[in-house]
């Protein structure tokens, strides 16, 4: 009779043991999963705000820039939640040449109005081309001369008083197109510069 007390009151506390483990496991569980979607909407929080700072230096830069744009000088988007800054190269360059033409330079001109005025933001400026291949002595293809072309446009806007910490150059030649290379239309809106403005530090560290 007395073993079996014994042997009952060893169950009643060996359950009890396993109780309290699951409990706490639950509970811990619980406060991963709170700490989880704390996480989860600090990263919304930061998300949204990037998102209405884009939006908001897009209308500013759209306002600034109506002149170049009402002129198909320029275009201004929203692209994957970046503000894109879209020059034509015939704007801008000569067939298979890097010099700035006195027109592109007055609407590169605009431009770094705009990119002064953003001290703490990073700007890619890329170089694009249509699929009519280039071989030259200089520039022996198009990704040569699509990056010659944005390095140009960097020292432009260095000369100018944007900071080159802020500037970084890239050349994509035809394998980033937006249009169909198939028509002479298509193949003009390929050959093109954009200027990016890349997501803020801050935002890039709160959404890791």
């Amino acid at each position: 009779m007395k073993a079996t007390i014994l042997m009952g009151c060893a169950a009643i506390a060996i359950c009890g043991c396993v109780s309290q483990g699951k409990y706490d496991e639950a509970v811990a569980e619980t406060e991963i999963t709170r700490a989880e979607l704390n996480d989860k909407t600090r990263q919304l929080e930061a998300t949204n705000a990037d998102s209405e700072r884009t939006h908001a230096l897009y209308k500013d830069a759209v306002h600034k820039l109506q002149t170049q744009i009402d002129a198909g000088e320029l275009d201004v988007e929203i692209r994957d939640g970046r503000m894109v800054l879209d020059m034509p190269n015939d704007v801008l360059f000569d067939t298979g040449r890097v010099d700035i033409k006195p027109a592109g330079a007055k609407d590169l001109d605009a431009v770094a109005d705009i990119l002064r005025s953003l001290p703490d933001r990073q700007f890619q400026v890329a170089g694009h081309t249509d699929d009519v291949p280039i071989k030259t002595g200089t520039y022996p293809s198009n990704w040569e001369l699509s990056t010659a072309r944005a390095l140009q446009v960097i020292h432009y806007l260095e000369d100018k008083g944007v900071k080159a910490a802020q500037l970084s150059a890239t050349g994509y030649a035809d394998v980033d197109p937006v249009a169909s290379n198939a028509t002479d239309e298509g193949r003009k809106k390929n050959r093109r510069l954009e200027i990016t403005l890349q997501p803020h530090i801050t935002s890039v560290v709160r959404r890791r």
